[in-house]
């Protein structure tokens, strides 16, 4: 599994709640909008010692003006729909920017 197949899982998970999703951000944010990245997770999982399939976790950000955590659970609902394991979340506020910020990770295997 490479990077762009995971991209593209996540952005086609997320399109429906119609808010920007970016891969590592890099210009300027929209708000509400969804940021995330992917790492490599020892890449693969095993069985008999024969490679079964590659794993990746990736951390989901959401960024907001204002708290939207109806749509942080969407986020999350989405991602599992589509295979994804959820791994834990937390809400933080940056208060130099003024911004809700919601991190979420999760796991997902791809058999191979």
């Amino acid at each position: 599994m490479n990077i762009g197949e995971v991209k593209a899982l996540v952005c086609s998970a997320l399109e429906p709640l119609g808010v920007p999703v970016s891969y590592q951000r890099d210009d300027g944010p929209e708000y509400p909008s969804f940021s995330f990245c992917v790492r490599p997770d020892g890449g693969a999982a095993w069985g008999d010692g024969i490679p079964l399939g590659s794993a990746v976790r990736i951390q989901l950000d959401g960024w907001s003006l204002k708290s939207i955590a109806d749509l942080n659970q969407a986020a999350k609902g989405r991602l599992l729909s589509v295979g994804c394991l959820y791994e834990g979340g937390r809400d933080l506020y940056e208060e130099d920017i003024g911004v809700h910020h919601r991190v979420q990770q999760f796991y997902y295997c791809k058999e191979e």
